[in-house]
């Protein structure tokens, strides 16, 4: 069975850029089974909130609040995009964000059976959720709401990129965790890419974990798979912001993917580099990462 296959097109759209990608042909993948039960308990690290959502454990790391310079000049830094800048004030509340991307187990227990558009090749219960639209993501973290009694959802667009960079703790490192994207990333120099002979040794997506840590615990905020935020994709100003949820919906927005995935170069897994996509998009190299607002 052949690899779904995805588009990427980036268009420039009064004054901001958003990336296009095609549909993938859908594949369908075996059931996989789902244990009863859900609880949320606190772990013994105070920053560190241990959770269950049937059965299936993960956790969510807290990010202090704190103010950061959000963005990069693309004037100043040779690999920016223009669409990184202008560097602005952001001010963040506290919140807790995913130790890891979702994972397919996760994924199961919580909507009851595996996602029928996984990859094949990139089936086990380990390794990121994948091939799933933005507002599939809505539906999940709906009901993993309902299951715990949280208030889950996606990071927005600079919870997302503060905690990347480590938030307070932050040693202001090209990517999340480390400069040597190696250490932290599977990325396209070691998995390949849509071309690549599926052969290849690291070929595709990888099981979260394999990787350095940032600052915060955070795993594989630099590749594996891009990520999505609960934001519209759209230009940044320069006024300084207090949690900012981007720009108002339009009549057919995008949505922001952080983090770059494993079939991309290392230029676009630094913390700072963004794009958006359409609210069809899916692939292969996009999931998910949890956020929660703890009252």
């Amino acid at each position: 069975m052949k690899r779904s296959m995805k588009v990427s097109v980036m268009a420039l759209v009064a004054m901001f850029a958003i990336s296009m990608v095609a549909d993938a042909q859908k594949k369908p993948v075996a059931k996989a089974g789902v244990k009863a039960g859900a609880k949320a308990a606190a772990g013994a690290n105070s920053n560190v909130l241990t959770m269950k959502a049937n059965g299936v454990e993960f956790k969510m790391i807290k990010v202090q609040g704190g103010k950061f310079q959000m963005g990069c000049d693309p004037e100043a830094v040779k690999e920016a995009y223009f669409q990184e800048g202008p560097v602005h004030s952001v001010t963040l509340s506290t919140y807790y964000i995913g130790e890891t991307e979702v994972t397919q187990e996760l994924w199961t227990a919580v909507m009851g059976k595996a996602h029928e558009n996984l990859t094949e090749k990139f089936v086990a219960a380990d390794k990121p959720i994948h091939n799933v639209t933005w507002e599939e993501c809505q539906t999940f973290v709906k009901k993993l709401s309902e299951l715990t009694g949280q208030e889950f959802r996606l990071p927005t667009e600079a919870e997302w990129e503060f905690a990347a960079r480590g938030g307070m703790k932050s040693k202001r490192t090209k990517y999340s965790g480390s400069a040597d994207v190696k250490a932290v990333a599977w990325y396209k120099d070691i998995c390949g890419d849509s071309f690549s002979d599926e052969d290849t040794p690291n070929w595709g997506l990888h099981p979260v974990k394999k990787k350095a840590a940032n600052e915060l615990g955070l795993y594989d905020m630099t590749g594996n798979v891009k990520e999505y935020c609960q934001d519209v994709f759209g230009q940044y100003t320069a006024e300084a912001q207090t949690n900012p949820k981007g720009p108002k919906k339009d009549d057919d927005p995008g949505y922001v993917i952080r983090g770059g995935g494993w079939d991309e170069e290392a230029e676009k897994c630094r913390s700072t580099y963004r794009e958006g996509v359409w609210t069809t998009h899916y692939s292969d190299d996009t999931g998910m990462r949890l956020a929660l607002t703890k009252k």
